[in-house]
């Protein structure tokens, strides 16, 4: 499976918090939790596969936005 595919059950209910963010550094914020929420679940997994993108702050950005966008 994909990154997104694997993470996006995870990453979904940043996309709201994203929306409602005031200004950059609560984005910021939202981006940096998101990961932190990737990462637990990465390391929680039990199949011990886990490849995680090496730019991982960016990888949940472009989710967030993606779907950010398709909330419009």
């Amino acid at each position: 499976m994909t990154f997104t595919k694997d993470y996006s059950f995870v990453l979904s209910p940043f996309v709201a918090k994203y929306k409602t963010a005031n200004n950059d550094k609560e984005r910021k914020a939202v981006v940096r939790n998101a990961v932190e929420a990737v990462t637990k679940s990465a390391n929680l997994r039990e199949d011990g596969t886990v490849n995680l993108p090496k730019e991982l702050p960016t990888v949940c950005l472009l989710f967030i936005l993606s779907h950010f966008i398709d909330l419009y």
